[in-house]
Parts: structure tokens; C-alpha cells; sequence
């Protein structure tokens, strides 16, 4: 936990800040999955990128993903040009259909593998997260009120003055809980083991302002 104070005092209040922060091994995992066909022909593209989406998800289904837990946040039908002298000429078109997978952490490993096996050719992005959000935030929470306090009364012991037992108020300022991210990387071949994934810890923090009346 940081220190960050500051203080007033104007008709007898002290005004001071509190920083929480709270540390959580995610357990939860957002995957950005991405089929990728190029084709002369824009139809042959995008029903090429079709069967394979589709065998894709089949797969996944199978291995236990719920399928409501699949879902597409990106498709796209793109023309592909060549430059030469000076000139666009149309080659062809590149079709790519994104879709987000919901799993464990612990399953993400194998959901890459599947993924892959099974026609996906760029993984875009891993996102992990804790699934039970609110007790890491109120204990993040906690310890920012616990840290402004110790602020306040060492303020009152330095000034010796008597600080009133319950705050005039209490305001929540911010909070951070990002999730951990993993960049886009292309896919390669896969061995026996699963596609290695270290989920580290994720810091919660929260932010607070707390004002107490004080008497002399």
C-alpha cells in the first residue's frame, strides 16, 4: 500500500486520502480468437472462413465451452491491393471473423491448442481476471479507510487536537482493477503439452477521502 495524504484544516476538519490495494490471482480468461482466409474471390473468402469458423466452434463445443460463451465482436470483409507504378490493382480479399472464448484460466492452454488445430490463425489478445470482483474491491476499500485513518490521527497527535470518532464524510475517489493482458501474437505448431499460460496477480486498488471534525 502507497502513502498518499493531504490534509486541511478550515473550520476545524481534516481532510485526508487513503490508498488501498489488494492482490488477486485471476481465474478467469477472455480469449480473442481470429480466422483468417484470403481469396480472388470475395464470396470463396468468406464462405472458406465460414466452414472453418464453424469447425472451430464445434471443436470447442465439444471440448466442454459452452457455446454461450463463444461469441463473434468482429467480422470483416477487406479488399487486398498491389501497388505497382504507381497503380492499385484489386488481388483479392482478406476475410476475418474475431470471436471472444470465456474460460477458465486454467483452460486456456488447451482452448489455444484446440483453437488452432482446428483453424484459427491468430490469437489477438488474453485478457484474465478475477471472477469474484467485489470482495477484492471491498477489502481494497477497507484498507484505504484504514489508511486514511492512521493519516487523520497522526495528524490530530502532531497538532494535538481530539478528532471527532465518525468522519463528517467519506467519498470514494477511484479505483483500478485492470485485467492482465497478453499481446497479439501469431499462431505456430503446437506439441503434446498444453500452450503454457502464467497468470501472475492482479493489483486492486481503491481510493478514498475521508474528512473528520476535530476540536482543540
Amino acid at each position: 500500500m502507497r502513502d498518499s495524504h493531504n490534509y486541511s484544516h478550515a473550520g476545524r476538519n481534516i481532510t485526508v486520502s487513503g490508498k488501498g490495494m489488494v492482490k488477486a490471482t485471476p481465474d478467469l480468461a477472455m480469449i480473442d480468437l481470429s480466422v483468417v482466409t484470403e481469396n480472388k474471390d470475395a464470396l470463396t473468402a468468406q464462405q472458406e472462413n465460414a466452414r472453418i469458423s464453424q469447425q472451430v466452434i464445434t471443436a470447442l463445443v465439444g471440448s466442454g465451452i459452452p457455446r454461450e460463451q463463444i461469441q463473434t465482436t468482429d467480422y470483416s470483409v477487406l479488399p487486398q491491393y498491389d501497388y505497382q507504378n504507381n497503380t492499385q490493382q484489386l488481388t483479392g480479399y482478406r476475410v476475418i471473423h474475431t470471436f471472444s472464448v470465456s474460460t477458465g484460466v486454467n483452460q486456456v492452454g488447451a482452448v489455444i491448442d484446440i483453437a488452432t488445430k482446428n483453424g484459427v490463425n491468430q490469437v489477438r489478445n488474453i485478457s484474465l481476471t478475477v471472477s469474484n470482483q467485489t470482495y477484492y474491491y471491498q477489502e481494497a476499500i477497507r484498507r484505504a479507510i484504514q489508511h486514511a485513518c492512521t493519516t487523520a490521527q497522526t495528524i490530530a497527535q502532531c497538532f494535538q487536537v481530539t478528532l471527532d470518532a465518525a468522519p463528517y464524510y467519506v467519498l470514494e475517489q477511484s479505483t483500478n482493477s485492470s485485467p492482465v493482458l497478453f499481446k497479439t501474437y501469431a499462431t505456430a505448431e503446437t506439441n503434446t503439452a498444453a500452450t503454457p499460460i502464467q497468470p501472475g496477480q492482479l493489483e486492486i486498488e481503491a481510493d478514498v477521502k475521508i474528512q473528520f471534525s476535530y476540536s482543540c
